[in-house]
């Protein structure tokens, strides 16, 4: 009896073990076919793109060449020895020239299209075709993940060697939280400036991530590993969007209170964590207006607002994505907000919001139509009135006189 006891035990087992091999080869094809298939599959390699800086916390790499493939565009960057986007630029500024300097984050870098189709080069051929006797340089310092404190580093640094006669600061919504944030592109984590006595300290850039002197809300909570692993998988990601569609599963509730954070910004009250960062971020302001011109330059500050803030069927799935109750925000707080301080600091500002909106209305389409509505950037024909809207405020005010 013991001897036929271990063969039906050993056949059991032989048996489990063939079911599972079968089972686990079968979700592997599964989630091959949807690698293939899925829609709104993203290969966008941020990690090889960017690298250690020891002071901004990081940087695109020199001579770096990327090309970026999802369902909704296919773009090739391509980055310079300084690591600037785009072509080489010396740091001396031949007689005759008019130089522009860009600063911001993914929008500005705008790694959602090609470069020729890159706002600023369409701004530099813009200002070329002017025949007015200046040749202009449009240069795009914008880097994915940069707050207002990388972007005051990067021209103390690095943007004033170039001797731009003006400075363009693409400002988006959710550069007020970053600036009070300990944020990180692959484990290269940013600096942080604190507001002590109404003065900016910087404090030292953490390398490991080991940030116990920043503040405990400056943290990302960690997901536990198989969460994070599952997350990663199409097979996963596509079952719970059906249970989500049956009702089953609601999606809301998976949100980390850390991903609504950054819609603070947006709250019709503000707390105690969103007044700092809009004093730190004035201070910045401030600081950066003050370091442009001391090279006899000119900082001139354009808002880009959101995509769910201009197109009002975006941003109720937003809200609905993310849990937001209704009625407590205000979708144009941030522009409207900033506007006011840069009238303070006495430094020319521009929404681009009011831009898109403007423009859509004329052309009788929805203002999520400049822009790539999964990804939430500007597709080539937000880059173009993006171009367009710079070019006319340039032109038509007293700032292209050196």
């Amino acid at each position: 009896m013991k001897f036929f006891f271990r063969s039906g035990l050993g056949g059991l087992f032989k048996n489990m073990t063939i079911c599972a091999a079968a089972i686990i080869a079968a979700l592997a094809l599964a989630e091959g076919i949807l690698y293939l298939l899925q829609p709104d599959q993203r290969k966008i390699n941020h990690r090889d793109f960017y690298e250690r800086d020891p002071l901004l916390g990081w940087r695109k790499k020199a001579g770096a060449k990327r090309v970026i493939t999802t369902a909704e565009f296919s773009s090739t960057e391509t980055v310079n020895s300084r690591g600037i986007r785009g072509k080489e630029y010396s740091y001396e500024k031949p007689p005759g020239q008019f130089r522009i300097l860009i600063l911001g984050d993914s929008f500005a870098e705008g790694y959602t299209v090609n470069d020729k189709h890159l706002f600023s080069e369409r701004l530099e051929t813009m200002l070329n075709n002017l025949n007015d006797g200046l040749h202009y340089e449009v240069i795009n310092a914008g880097t994915v993940g940069y707050g207002t404190d990388q972007e005051l580093l990067f021209f103390e640094t690095e943007g004033k060697k170039y001797s731009p006669d003006v400075v363009l600061l693409l400002f988006y919504e959710n550069d007020v939280l970053e600036n009070i944030s300990v944020t990180e592109m692959y484990s290269k984590y940013k600096p942080l400036f604190r507001l002590i006595n109404d003065q900016l300290i910087l404090e030292e850039t953490p390398t490991d991530g080991s940030v116990a002197h920043f503040k405990p809300q400056d943290q990302a909570k960690a997901k536990p590993f198989l969460q994070t692993y599952l997350q990663r998988l199409l097979l996963f990601r596509f079952a719970k969007e059906q249970l989500v569609r049956l009702g089953i599963l609601s999606i809301e509730n998976e949100v980390e209170e850390s991903d609504k954070r950054y819609f603070q910004i947006l709250g019709l009250y503000d707390t105690a964590e969103v007044k700092y960062a809009w004093a730190l971020t004035t201070r910045l302001l401030q600081k950066l207006k003050d370091s442009v011109s001391e090279i006899g330059s000119k900082l001139v500050v354009f808002y880009i607002p959101s995509v769910y803030a201009l197109d009002e069927s975006v941003w109720i799935h937003t809200s609905r994505k993310f849990g937001l109750e209704r009625g407590q925000w205000d979708l144009l707080k941030p522009e409207v907000r900033l506007d006011r301080v840069c009238e303070t600091l006495g430094i020319p500002f521009r929404s681009l919001g009011d831009i898109f909106r403007s423009r859509a209305a004329e052309s009788e389409l929805r203002p999520s139509f400049f822009y790539h509505i999964g990804d939430g950037h500007w597709n080539n024909e937000g880059h173009k009135e993006a171009a367009r809207a710079l070019f006319d405020f340039l032109a038509t005010t007293n700032t292209l006189h050196p």
